[in-house]
């Protein structure tokens, strides 16, 4: 799955220019990596060439891309719900958080 891949380059997969580079894998009919690119914002813009060799050759099936559209759609409805609760496993973990901007 080319999302695996993608995580390897990418540090944060719900950032921004990851985001919106999985919404457009998920939701084109045919990839163009050009028009990738252009997703792709600060740190991510000056990696897009592995960024994109991260990409491209991999396929998602029909039923992965269905589950991955259905994940992040509850993602999004409850995401700042979920930063919350993630945070506060982390914490009773013992791990030092500094709290995200949650942006609507």
């Amino acid at each position: 799955m080319c999302l695996n891949f993608l995580a390897s380059v990418v540090s944060d997969t719900f950032g921004v220019s990851a985001s919106a580079l999985i919404d457009y894998i998920l939701n084109c009919d045919s990839f163009d990596p050009e028009f990738a690119k252009t997703l792709l914002r600060k740190k991510l813009k000056d990696k897009s060439d592995e960024v994109m060799q991260s990409i491209i050759g991999y396929e998602l099936r029909g039923d992965q891309s269905t589950k991955m559209k259905v994940c992040r759609k509850q993602y999004a409805k409850h995401r700042e719900q979920y930063i919350k609760n993630a945070m506060k496993l982390l914490e009773r973990e013992g791990c030092t958080i500094i709290p995200p901007t949650v942006s609507a």
